[in-house]
């Protein structure tokens, strides 16, 4: 988590990180650990999930945290979908 934060600009965008992951780092971990079905890819997917949020912190809306179907929790599942096959793909190779 201190790699992360050390990533991030501003303190607002900091808050706003804290609470995505303090919310969403289990079902981040639950569904990437269903899709890869090992532990080190689900925490690699995850790490490489995050990083996506750290970018793109700016577009997401305070406000739009806490909602149960809030647009960051739908970019971040987009971005598993984007990262598993890739890494997937790296560890059989």
């Amino acid at each position: 988590m201190i790699i992360f934060c050390d990533m991030i600009d501003s303190k607002e965008n900091l808050s706003k990180f804290h609470r995505i992951y303090e919310k969403y780092k289990n079902t981040m971990y639950y569904v990437a650990y269903d899709i890869s079905k090992n532990q080190h890819d689900a925490e690699d997917i995850v790490e490489n999930s995050l990083i996506k949020v750290i970018d793109i912190l700016n577009d997401i809306d305070s406000e739009d945290i806490d909602k149960p179907r809030g647009k960051n929790l739908m970019i971040t599942m987009d971005l598993y979908r984007a990262n598993i096959s890739k890494i997937i793909r790296q560890t059989k190779v």
